[in-house]
């Protein structure tokens, strides 16, 4: 399975070929733009805010949308690091191949620019002592920018992808255990 987001995380990336097609504004986060034009300085995004750990159905639901904004701010930032830190110090499945693809992307000088994703539906069950969060989200377009700023390429759309979040409450919060894009 986290195969399969390594896939979709790299599908994000598109043709390699620069082009020449001019850098339009898009949407960087709720309320922000990115600029047409290269931006010697970048703005610095905090990670998403966690929702309080709520143990029910409501918390788990809002913990795999809180995932689910951790991963397109990874993508928007080449930042895995607070996604990871909610395996509080288990690795937990697919992070590593996420840190890898986004090393590489980093090393390469680029990120997705991606809002996030529009969650459909939630549907919670039981894995053993842990709990599934299997969602049906629409990964919409983006844009993909070398880090000065121009115009990589565009990524297209996925509709109706699943994003499963398995997750246990442990200490008086959730702990990531796993995660899938698919």
């Amino acid at each position: 399975m986290a195969v399969l987001a390594t896939v979709l995380v790299a599908g994000c990336s598109g043709d390699a070929t620069p082009s020449s097609k001019p850098s339009p504004t898009s949407s960087v986060a709720a309320g922000q733009t990115r600029s047409a034009t290269p931006s010697p300085s970048p703005t610095v995004e905090p990670a998403p805010v966690a929702p309080d750990p709520v143990n029910s159905a409501a918390g788990q639901r809002a913990f795999a949308r809180h995932v689910m904004d951790l991963w397109a701010f990874a993508l928007r930032t080449n930042d895995a690091e607070p996604l990871v830190a909610l395996g509080r110090g288990t690795a937990c499945a697919g992070c590593t191949a996420l840190q890898r693809e986004l090393a590489r992307r980093s090393a390469a000088g680029w990120t997705v620019d991606l809002a996030g994703v529009d969650v459909r539906r939630i549907a919670l069950s039981k894995r053993g002592g842990s709990r599934l969060a299997r969602a049906t989200v629409d990964i919409p377009a983006s844009d993909s920018f070398n880090t000065d700023g121009t115009f990589r390429n565009t990524n297209p759309a996925h509709t109706g992808a699943t994003f499963e979040v398995r997750m246990r409450f442990v200490d008086g919060g959730y702990r990531l255990l796993s995660f899938t894009v698919s």
